[in-house]
């Protein structure tokens, strides 16, 4: 990943007009959302992800479809840039996380500072290196995961990680359990005596 900052970027100290923002793979296109410029839409024109959608559809770099992505902006202060936040739609959606990626826009250049796959991702209001902190987060069948990404000057870089059960978690000591008898056949034994013990043993189980 190819990343750069201006030496403004890291000392100066900004404000978004409405903090903190949230993007939501659940949602098709930004509601405030953007054209990409030129620079960005090259810049993500290079990303391995991208250029794997493109050699599927048979499409060159220079004819990466604009409605693949959606974007939104928020102005950083003169002379500091403007901070463009991007999400994969159309042919880039995923199944239950989508890509996103962080840019930091210029006059005549853009810096890509930080490039995932995730659910959700929240702009915070408190900032690191004169940048917002980003929070990701995604969720399995069993887990849901929250990481917390500082700006160190160049790039973000994750510097905390957090992950909870969803629903009840199985305990790992299971001597407290009450364990009950196999239903087992014997030889000679008929298997209607052992199929009626069946729903007995169910509703014990039931009212234990």
């Amino acid at each position: 990943m190819v990343v750069r900052a201006t030496a403004a970027t890291q000392q100066a100290e900004q404000t978004f007009s409405q903090p903190p923002t949230s993007f939501s793979a659940e949602d098709a296109n930004f509601p405030d959302a953007v054209p990409l410029t030129d620079c960005v839409r090259t810049a993500l024109a290079r990303d391995e992800h991208v250029l794997y959608r493109l050699n599927d559809e048979h499409l060159s770099p220079e004819k990466l479809p604009q409605n693949w992505f959606t974007a939104s902006e928020r102005k950083l202060g003169q002379g500091i840039g403007t901070y463009v936040v991007v999400m994969g739609a159309e042919g880039m959606r995923g199944a239950n996380v989508n890509p996103f990626w962080i840019f930091l826009q210029h006059t005549n250049s853009c810096d890509l500072l930080l490039s995932l796959a995730a659910h959700n991702l929240e702009v915070l209001k408190a900032k690191t290196g004169g940048l917002p902190d980003v929070k990701v987060a995604a969720a399995t069948a069993a887990a849901y995961f929250a990481n917390i990404y500082k700006f160190d000057g160049h790039q973000y870089r994750l510097v905390r990680r957090t992950s909870e059960p969803i629903g009840e978690e199985i305990p790992k000591d299971l001597s407290g359990f009450e364990t009950r008898s196999p239903l087992a056949q014997g030889i000679g034994q008929s298997p209607d005596s052992i199929l009626s013990e069946a729903p007995l043993l169910a509703v014990a189980a039931m009212v234990a």
